[in-house]
């Protein structure tokens, strides 16, 4: 195929394979690992392309969600489900992956949700 024809063709191919990037809930002045002190966390990472949130955790004891906060250049995709990869494109993790921990942030120790996490923190679901 030449022509017009084959140009719309690759175009076509192009935007297909290119996956927009999604926004998580971040904090701006958070670069991971930056100032992380870790505390556990028993929970399950869920999501939904159709919460404004797209990633939450499950607590594994109360079955609550509890809300969490990623490093400033995590973003979302969706190539072949959710996932949560880094600025560089590196995957960080999916639905189903445990969250073990989070970093507590700032001079007043707050230890409560929403959680920081990043990749540190979880781990793939066995």
């Amino acid at each position: 195929m030449r022509g017009p024809g084959a140009a719309l063709l690759i175009a076509i191919l192009i935007a297909a394979c290119s996956t927009p990037r999604l926004a998580l809930p971040t904090d701006p002045g958070w670069r991971d690992p930056f100032g992380c002190r870790g505390v556990g966390l028993d929970g399950i990472l869920r999501s939904s392309d159709s919460d404004p949130r797209l990633f939450w955790m499950e607590d594994r004891t109360t079955k609550g969600r509890v809300e969490l906060i990623w490093p400033a250049d995590y973003y979302a995709r969706d190539d072949f489900g959710l996932e949560i990869v880094d600025g560089s494109g590196t995957f960080i993790g999916k639905e189903g992956d445990l969250v073990v921990g989070a970093c507590v942030l700032g001079a007043e120790g707050n230890t409560g949700p929403p959680y920081h996490v990043s990749a540190g923190e979880l781990q793939p679901a066995s």
